[in-house]
């Protein structure tokens, strides 16, 4: 079954009894001013997407994690202040839209996603990434773009099918060696004007003795005029640090779970 309700209907509440909807397949309630999910939604064995972008949810249901035939989720523009660690029991999720929330931190349990795909979380508060995200053997988009990054826990480099990592907007000095292991790697934004999608990287090691990657990208705050262009000569390019606008966005929010097999 499929239950769409219209949006901008202003739809504050949903009620208890909607967990009496034992055949839900579909659930559209985006645009809407929900603030709360009833705990009965947990009880919904059949529910596979479920789209609640731009509402007021600043909350999941500790049980979340039982719907265990979710596939798609999208709970884009809210205001969630955490993820329920129930969500690693959805075992069937390709597809987790977290942007555009105020995440802080995220549980080791999203490493449970056996089978997710695409990952999004830009635009959020996040300070790092739990080292588990490297058993998400099955990533294949990664976006953290406009968050409070310093550091990316060198395990992302155990998931070897990512094709793409955003890192936009954050403040990161360096990159972990281990991401050479992703071969199939062919998009990485490092800021938010970036000209090419691969850039030249250098080996070196950091204050505490890891081997790192860098590049003339780094850092990602930002600078004058002047220092972009003794950035840009330094690194003997005509690159600026910034220059122009963002190439992935339109792109980021458009591709599917479909698109990544």
């Amino acid at each position: 079954g499929f239950a769409h309700l219209s949006p901008r209907n202003k739809i504050r509440k949903l009620p208890t009894a909607i967990g009496r909807l034992h055949n839900l397949e579909f659930m559209e309630l985006s645009y809407n001013c929900v603030s709360t999910l009833p705990d009965s939604i947990c009880r919904l064995p059949k529910l596979r997407d479920i789209y609640l972008q731009q509402n007021m949810i600043h909350k999941l249901p500790h049980d979340f994690g039982r719907i265990a035939q979710l596939n798609i989720i999208n709970l884009s523009e809210n205001n969630l202040l955490e993820v329920p660690p129930s969500v690693g029991h959805l075992h069937e999720l390709t597809e987790l839209n977290l942007n555009h929330n105020s995440l802080s931190t995220l549980p080791g349990e999203i490493g449970r996603l056996a089978n997710v795909k695409m990952l999004y979380l830009d635009c959020n508060q996040l300070e790092w990434l739990p080292k588990e995200i490297g058993q998400c053997q099955r990533l294949r988009v990664l976006s953290v773009s406009k968050n409070k990054l310093e550091t990316v826990p060198c395990e992302l480099g155990n998931c070897r099918l990512l094709r793409v990592l955003n890192l936009v907007y954050n403040r990161l000095n360096e990159l972990p060696y281990s991401l050479t292991n992703c071969k199939h790697l062919n998009a990485l934004w490092l800021s938010d004007n970036q000209g090419a999608p691969l850039l030249p990287f250098q080996a070196t090691t950091n204050e505490v003795g890891e081997k790192v990657l860098t590049s003339y990208m780094f850092p990602q705050l930002l600078q004058s005029e002047d220092e972009n262009q003794a950035a840009a000569a330094a690194a003997g390019s005509t690159a600026r640090v910034r220059a122009g606008p963002s190439l992935y966005g339109s792109w980021c929010t458009s591709c599917s779970a479909a698109e990544f097999p």
